[in-house]
């Protein structure tokens, strides 16, 4: 899915911010849309495996107040959760698992007040090898994620340098919040998970835990047109292809 991505239309989505990508229906951002949309109906006539929808959050923890981070690792991802999803948003599979940190072994408050996940449940869980290898395998190859903004699959993509894992597999990410913006509130600004919720008279779906904001963000999805988002270069998260 690549031979769209001509110089010019990438500078233009390289600076999404500007004018050009926040109107809906400038030329240069209907143009490459189009061109996404031959590529993918010629894709579904030769028979291609369409790219599979996963809903990732991540839950992260981070150096106690008053304390450098680590340079290259401001953040320790301590949970993952995800769903694969078919194209009428029904869940078709789940993962869920924590993670035993290394680079900050300990917890700090406002994590596990937020979370409600707590040192003593990470003492037993397996590290981030581990379990990042198993959450490959699950997404398999032919996938692409979702994310209530772009900071999980920045994360999760720092996460794996550190540790020295691959990260050539993780696909093409889609930030659902700017889709709730430009699709429903249009006013260029970042929007919190639980605010997208109350919009849509949507109640969360549990603890904020990653599954659960999952969850969630899958029943802010309900309410938009995800087939556009997936077809919209405005909506990929930007990222650095190391």
């Amino acid at each position: 899915m690549s031979k769209y991505r001509n110089e010019q239309l990438n500078r233009v989505l390289m600076s999404r911010r500007s004018v050009v990508f926040k109107d809906r229906k400038h030329p240069t951002r209907q143009k490459l849309k189009q061109q996404l949309k031959k590529e993918k109906d010629a894709d579904r006539s030769a028979g291609s495996v369409m790219m599979a929808p996963i809903v990732i959050d991540l839950e992260w923890n981070r150096s106690f107040p008053g304390r450098s981070p680590i340079e290259d690792l401001p953040n320790e991802i301590i949970q993952i959760g995800a769903a694969k999803i078919d194209p009428e948003l029904n869940v078709l599979s789940t993962f869920s698992e924590l993670i035993k940190p290394r680079y900050y072994p300990r917890l700090c408050r406002e994590i596990t007040e937020l979370t409600l996940i707590t040192d003593a449940d990470l003492a037993d869980a397996p590290p981030f090898l581990t379990v990042i290898e198993s959450f490959r395998r699950w997404c398999g190859t032919d996938c692409v994620f979702i994310s209530w903004a772009p900071n999980d699959v920045i994360e999760l993509r720092r996460n794996c340098r550190k540790y020295g894992y691959d990260t050539s597999w993780i696909p093409d990410c889609y930030d659902a919040q700017l889709m709730f913006d430009d699709m429903e509130m249009q006013q260029d600004r970042n929007w919190p998970l639980n605010y997208a919720l109350y919009h849509f008279n949507e109640k969360p779906d549990g603890m904020h835990n990653a599954l659960a904001d999952v969850m969630s963000t899958i029943s802010i999805l309900k309410h938009l047109d995800l087939e556009e988002g997936l077809s919209d270069e405005y909506f990929k998260v930007i990222v650095e292809r190391t």
